[in-house]
């Protein structure tokens, strides 16, 4: 429904002022009734991606996932001009590291060593463009 609607604002804001501005070419003599026109035209547009803005559904609320794993490296990664650090952690169970996007203000726990953090996942929410550690928590 609201990609269809979304499909029918981009075509009503293109095609009802050209078909307007064929018309009044046609049929209306005077340059202001032309102009008035084609302005008004780009109202039945505006209108329905207007209405698709206040329809569509907002982002899910992000709650962190919680979990335990072994700490296995940290890593400073660049990107255009910015650092960033990376943990590299082997979850519980797991065969595999995951790669958690780490904050300056989060204190470093030692390689090897089993820690229980709040991440929130890229998998779980696929609008994150990629996985973050919140904060290290107390196993339970």
């Amino acid at each position: 429904m609201l990609t269809f609607l979304l499909l029918f604002g981009f075509f009503s804001i293109i095609f009802i002022p050209m078909l307007c501005m064929f018309y009044s070419e046609a049929k209306l003599t005077t340059d202001e009734s032309k102009k008035i026109l084609f302005w008004l035209s780009f109202l039945p547009g505006t209108s329905i991606f207007l209405l698709y803005a206040f329809l569509k559904p907002d982002a899910p609320p992000v709650i962190p996932s919680q979990d335990c794993g072994v700490i296995q490296f940290y890593q400073f990664n660049a990107r255009r001009g910015g650092y960033f650090e990376r943990v590299s952690i082997r979850f519980d169970g797991a065969q595999y590291n995951r790669h958690l996007f780490f904050d300056k203000h989060l204190k470093k726990i030692p390689q090897g060593q089993k820690a229980c953090f709040e991440y929130l996942d890229k998998f779980k929410y696929p609008h994150l463009a990629e996985s973050k550690l919140v904060k290290w928590i107390e196993p339970s």
